[in-house]
Parts: C-alpha cells; sequence; structure tokens
C-alpha cells in the first residue's frame, strides 16, 4: 500500500468529520429547512443539481440559508458550508469522488504590504494574482484585500520599488490539526513562491544568502558616492593600509577598487543603494 502524502491524509480526516455530520440529527432539521425553500419534496439527483444551480443562487433565501444555517452546522465539524448544503440536498454525495476541498478553513499562502504607493500596489498585485496569491494592504490593524480586475492585461511597469525588506511579507494560515508535515510544505512552497515574486517586482534574489566582511569597510569605501575623484582610490589605500608600500602600490589600489565594486554592488542588489 502506497504511502500517503501529509496532504491526503488531511483529506482523509476531513472526511472522516463529514462522515461525522452525515450522523447529525441537526443536519436532517436542515435538510427539512432547505427542501422547504426550495420547494421541493424529495432530494436532488446529481444531474438535477447542476441543471438547478442558476435558481439556486438567484434565490436570497436560499443563499442565506447556506451562509448562515449550513455554515452553523459546518463550523462544528469544520466543513465548508456548501458541502453542508449538498449534504442536505444531494442524494448519494459523496465528497471523496471529487477534487474539491470541502474543510470551512483551508491552508493557505497571503502577501501582505503596508507600501502603499499605487504603482507599486498595482504591479504587486498584477504579479501575486498570476501566481494566484491573495494581496492583503495592512494600515494599522486595518486590512484590506486587493484585486486587480484584469490581471492577465497590459503588464504593469515599475518605476520605483522600496527597499526588499519593506515591500512584502507572506503570511500562512493553517488550519486547527493540520498535519505539521503538510504544514512544513506549505512553508516551503511560500518560501520558493516569496522568491519568484520579488524576482518578478525586479529585486535581485541570489541563491544563497551570504554575510559579507566588506560590510565593516563600508565607510572607508565611500560606498555612498557613485563615484570618485581622480585620486579618490588612492586616499583610500592610504587609510586602509597604514604601512606605505611603492612595490604593492598597484596591487592593492585594484584590490581597493575591487572590493569598493562588489560592495556597492551588494547594496544596489539590496536596495539601499
Amino acid at each position: 500500500m502506497a504511502k500517503l502524502s501529509p496532504e491526503e491524509r488531511n483529506q482523509r480526516l476531513l472526511f472522516e468529520r463529514f462522515a461525522a455530520l452525515k450522523q447529525s440529527k441537526d443536519l436532517k432539521k436542515l435538510r427539512k429547512q432547505g427542501l422547504l425553500i426550495l420547494h421541493r419534496q424529495k432530494m436532488f439527483t446529481g444531474t438535477e443539481w447542476v441543471d438547478q444551480h442558476q435558481q439556486r443562487i438567484t434565490s436570497r433565501e436560499y443563499i442565506y440559508w447556506v451562509n448562515n444555517e449550513c455554515k452553523k452546522l459546518g463550523d462544528l465539524f469544520g466543513i465548508a458550508s456548501w458541502a453542508v448544503a449538498m449534504a442536505c440536498l444531494v442524494r448519494g454525495y459523496r465528497p471523496e469522488k471529487g477534487d474539491l476541498y470541502i474543510g470551512s478553513d483551508w491552508p493557505r499562502i497571503e502577501v501582505v504590504t503596508e507600501f502603499d504607493e499605487p504603482k507599486f500596489l498595482k504591479k504587486l498585485t498584477y504579479e501575486a494574482q498570476n501566481l494566484h496569491l491573495p494581496v492583503i494592504l495592512k494600515r494599522g490593524s486595518e486590512e484590506t484585500h486587493l484585486i486587480l480586475v484584469s490581471p492577465t492585461g497590459e503588464k504593469p511597469v515599475l518605476v520605483k520599488k522600496p527597499f526588499i525588506h519593506s515591500a512584502f511579507t507572506t503570511r500562512m494560515a493553517i488550519p486547527v490539526r493540520y498535519p505539521p508535515e503538510a504544514a512544513r510544505n506549505l512553508q516551503r512552497r511560500a518560501i520558493r513562491i516569496q522568491r519568484k515574486l520579488l524576482i518578478r517586482l525586479g529585486y535581485s534574489v541570489p541563491q544563497r544568502i551570504r554575510t559579507s566582511s566588506l560590510v565593516t569597510q563600508v565607510s572607508k569605501l565611500k560606498v555612498n558616492k557613485s563615484s570618485l575623484p581622480q585620486r579618490g582610490i588612492y586616499e583610500i589605500v592610504v587609510k586602509l593600509y597604514k604601512e606605505g608600500d611603492i612595490a604593492q602600490d598597484e596591487i592593492r589600489h585594484n584590490a581597493v577598487k575591487v572590493m569598493r565594486h562588489r560592495i556597492r554592488k551588494r547594496f544596489k542588489n539590496a536596495g539601499y543603494l
């Protein structure tokens, strides 16, 4: 017998809770309400359920019943309200035969930003939606979900972007009793997606994060200056190497140029310059 993945094991647990839901006395009461609202005496067949979809979604009374009454019962078992409605009204409904996630809460990855510059938000939302990620703008304790109406349209151009560390964060929502191994897989996926999104926004993202000993020499290397005067490099050499050595001047001159270039490139890639 093949070993189940953590995600498949979680699905099995959901089906177990669904089986317990079907034994509930409250489900029978709920079924009577639903049939009465839809003016039926018998449960739907699978074909009837599909054919009468439009009739159901245009009934305010039915929508209220699903979003309130079905939700109340579903929350006790961790089952989505729409799945409760189908358990009530569809004869022989078996969620394990389909691919839909029937949990009332589901594992998800969200992109959260506090940087509210309009062009950046448009670009971030465009790229995130193409990666199937929701974007949330956070202002203090208030959170707003951002939606771009046509994410597949013309690609937004980003002229100025915030420092990489303040661009956005990724947040995971993990349901109660979600298998730890599946949560770990979700975390790995979140890291991969975060990297992809950063690259799409134009940030340079190294394969591995390494520290640099050159950072301690930032002031002496005058990293904040894009160009130096004619003898600028030699002035830095004098500060770095207290003991003068004419024979080593050219080597030290080239070494300082390389060090300065590397640390400036590092800072530029991180968005600090």
